[in-house]
Formats: structure tokens, C-alpha cells, sequence
């Protein structure tokens, strides 16, 4: 009989030590889950007007800050939702700006970084419209014209990353020769 104890002893033994290896198995796979879940960063915000009502629709582009930054296969761009909301996810650990295109924002040239939230206020910006002739008057039609910003409204130089959107900021003559922005 004592031999049969040692034997039912040595099992149990045998047994548990199998569980315990199985649950630290578990325990180390899901704390990697957790660590990998953990380096998936985002940055989140929401574009508002002056007024404080959200911007639905707002074009909110992601902007590496660094040396890399120039390449444009980091930068992300994003639409706000109805509720001004936008979200960037899986992105990398470093410093970002945020733009809001075609709008004048407070927020320009801050840094961020992921796992913020950010609420940015826009400032609503005017029309231009023009009509492109030739010497006899008559309408140019389909002419690109291209507007560039000089300057921001405080007279303080813009950032370099206002280059990019410039030349997507074109419109294209109609019929009658005219355009606008």
C-alpha cells in the first residue's frame, strides 16, 4: 500500500506540474497579447468651429515630426465624422503635428503624441473667385489656377508642411472662365 500512495502521490505531482506549465503558457501568452495591444498606439481628437459646433467632413492629416517626415508614405489623412471626431490608429511611438486643411487653426505646429486626445478649433476661412481672359477678353477654359498661401493671418511665416497641400489646393477654369476656391 505505501508503494500505491507513492505511486497516486508522484502522479498528482505529475499532473499539476503539467497544469501549472500549461497556465504559465497561458499567462505568458496573453500578457504578450497585452504588450503587443499596448504598443498599437492612436491619437485622437475632434475638430470644432469657432463657434464650438464639431466640423463634420474636415480633411485631418497625421505629420511625422523629424527628419523622416518628408515622406509623404507617413503621413495619413483622415475625415472627421459627423460629431467633428477623428481618430489615427497604429501609429508609431514619436512626436506628430496635425493639420486641418483649408482651415486656419490654433493647433498648428504643436506637437503630439499617441494615446492623446486633442480637440482642435478652426477658423473658417473666406472665398477667392476670378475670372481668367485672354488679351481679347474672351474666357480661358480649363486653365489650372493655383491658390498659395503667403503668409498665416498673424503675419508669422507658415510651417513647410502647408507646401504639400498648396498644390492641391488648384481649381480648374469652367466654361465662362471662371474659379473658385
Amino acid at each position: 500500500m505505501p508503494g500505491a500512495a507513492a505511486l497516486l502521490t508522484l502522479l498528482v505531482f505529475l499532473f499539476c506540474e503539467q497544469d501549472a506549465t500549461a497556465g504559465s503558457t497561458l499567462t505568458a501568452t496573453l500578457g504578450e497579447q497585452a504588450n503587443a495591444a499596448a504598443k498599437v498606439k492612436s491619437l485622437r481628437g475632434r475638430v470644432i468651429d469657432g463657434a464650438g459646433r464639431p466640423l463634420a467632413g474636415a480633411y485631418v492629416t497625421l505629420i511625422p515630426v523629424g527628419a523622416a517626415s518628408d515622406l509623404t508614405n507617413e503621413r495619413q489623412t483622415v475625415r472627421t465624422d459627423e460629431d467633428g471626431a477623428f481618430s489615427f490608429e497604429a501609429i508609431a511611438d514619436r512626436p506628430y503635428t496635425v493639420m486641418v486643411f483649408g482651415f486656419e487653426d490654433s493647433d498648428a505646429g504643436q506637437y503630439h503624441l499617441p494615446g492623446e486626445s486633442m480637440t482642435i478649433q478652426v477658423e473658417k476661412g473666406g472665398v477667392i473667385t476670378g475670372r481668367v481672359t485672354n488679351a481679347d477678353g474672351e474666357p480661358v477654359v480649363g486653365v489650372q489656377v493655383l491658390a498659395k498661401c503667403v503668409g498665416a493671418k498673424d503675419g508669422k511665416p507658415l510651417l513647410a508642411s502647408h507646401d504639400a497641400y498648396e498644390f492641391s489646393r488648384s481649381r480648374m477654369t469652367d466654361a465662362r472662365g471662371i474659379y473658385r476656391f
